[in-house]
């Protein structure tokens, strides 16, 4: 490989990897948009893959779940939406969270079985 060409792919995995590590740093510094971290602390192709073979509309579901910006009572109130009156669930055992939804809730106990 001529010099100039090794130099010059040096200096580009040089950059990216600078890059990489100034973009680590503020992903684990970033306060906001905490509950995909919990799922995936770092960003990884894991994330893609569970995408594979969704339509676009359960890949949009899904991205909306993990993030916990989708339109239950919970983030509807937070957000001051005037339909949201409160942020419980019908079931009145706790806030309409994804977690409460699909883990917690006596209404969906037999689909979790």
């Amino acid at each position: 490989m001529p010099a100039e060409l090794y130099s010059l792919r040096s200096t580009l995995n040089m950059w990216a990897h600078k890059a990489n590590k100034t973009w680590a740093a503020k992903w684990a510094a970033e306060e906001r948009g905490r509950a995909s971290n919990r799922h995936t602390p770092r960003p990884n192709g894991k994330a893609l893959q569970l995408h594979d073979g969704l339509s676009k509309r359960q890949s949009a579901l899904h991205v909306q779940m993990r993030t916990e910006k989708i339109g239950l009572n919970d983030f509807l109130f937070n957000r001051r939406v005037a339909e949201a009156t409160d942020a419980s669930w019908p079931c009145r055992e706790g806030r309409q969270t994804v977690s409460h939804v699909l883990l917690r809730c006596r209404k969906y106990r037999e689909l979790r079985r």
